[in-house]
């Protein structure tokens, strides 16, 4: 009946709980190491050189091709590996929906930042990223994707 317990923050979430084990048991699973912590350890050094090297070619590929416009610090900079950019002539929709014809898949918009948005000068940005599972193959698709825009 009293403060602070009373104030109930609701049922844990159990489904949460549970899948956060399996979680790094999955991440863990991606490399060698004495113990889950140095698995860990590892993997995360491996996924990040991984997003690196498939951000610098996203960039480079990309900022390569006539009209495409890439935002943001070039790779090797500290960043996720996650790149948006712009085709001149064209909508963030327009190119977001050509893409997944050819099987790439992208997200548009301000992505929570109109302001940053609006500084750019564009109504939306296109944004196509890297994950665990991302290959070679994906990133060459999605750059001769754009090109054909």
């Amino acid at each position: 009946d009293e403060a602070p317990d009373r104030a109930e923050t609701g049922t844990q979430n159990q489904e949460g709980i549970a899948g956060i084990g399996a979680t790094i048991d999955f991440l863990a699973s991606f490399s060698e190491g004495a113990t889950r912590r140095e698995k860990l350890a590892n993997t995360f050094t491996a996924l990040h050189e991984r997003g690196t090297m498939f951000a610098s070619r996203m960039w480079d590929g990309l900022s390569s091709l006539r009209g495409v416009r890439v935002y943001g610090p070039p790779p090797p900079a500290r960043r996720t590996p996650t790149i948006a950019f712009t085709i001149d002539g064209k909508s963030a929709e327009e190119v977001t929906r050509a893409l997944v014809r050819c099987g790439v898949f992208t997200s548009h918009g301000d992505f929570y930042a109109a302001t940053v948005v609006e500084v750019l000068g564009v109504e939306a940005l296109v944004r196509a990223g890297c994950a665990c599972y991302t290959n070679d193959e994906e990133v060459e698709r999605l750059i001769e994707a754009v090109a054909a825009i």
